[in-house]
């Protein structure tokens, strides 16, 4: 459709009002895809996590800076990236920060906040017999 967003990489060049009047050297096109992202299996440093439900990132375009914008908000994820490949390995790197971070360690060294993050992170997820030891 002549209407819908795409995002194009490549050398820019913009007039004096600093609107864009060509683009050369083109190596990426993409459309500009608003689905959710579906969180699967994460495998990060020898470990791996699976959602134990359906988890979707809602995802949003920030057109001025032409960024993708991802958020989970039950754990507190925003994250962006430039193509959705890209949006797609940060949400799985703060989920691997959560697993790694929270959902491992003893509760004696967290505060209340960080507790309740882990029981939503345990409630979430579910790891691999190795995700689930300690590091």
């Amino acid at each position: 459709h002549p209407r819908d967003q795409i995002l194009v990489f490549g050398t820019v060049t913009r007039d004096d009002k600093g609107l864009p009047v060509s683009i050369e050297n083109v190596d990426h096109i993409e459309p500009v895809d608003l689905d959710p992202i579906r969180v699967g299996e994460i495998t990060f440093g020898g470990r791996t996590v699976y959602p134990i439900k359906t988890l979707d990132a809602s995802v949003s375009f920030d057109e001025n800076d032409a960024l993708y914008i991802a958020e989970i908000d039950q754990f507190g994820i925003f994250v962006c990236g430039e193509t959705r490949e890209m949006l797609m390995a940060a949400i799985e790197d703060e989920i691997a920060v959560l697993w790694s971070r929270y959902a491992l360690e003893q509760n004696e060294k967290l505060t209340r906040a960080a507790r309740a993050l882990k029981a939503r992170v345990l409630e979430a997820f579910q790891g691999s017999s190795d995700a689930a030891q300690t590091p």
